[in-house]
């Protein structure tokens, strides 16, 4: 299912000092090519945010 945020870019709709504050105060995993982030049939109650790379 496609809800459209495929050219939605969260990082430049958050200023950089909200967003540095961000990443103080939260987790960040990283992932390398080929690691699942999820399954297509997982539920969820994330939002993954990508500040690097991409996932297909």
């Amino acid at each position: 299912m496609n809800f459209g945020f495929e050219d939605v870019n969260l990082f430049n709709t958050l200023c950089l000092h909200k967003f540095k504050s961000y990443k103080e105060e939260h987790l960040f995993s990283r992932y390398k090519k080929k690691d699942y982030i999820y399954f297509e049939d997982d539920s969820s109650n994330k939002i993954f945010l990508i500040e690097r790379g991409k996932s297909k």
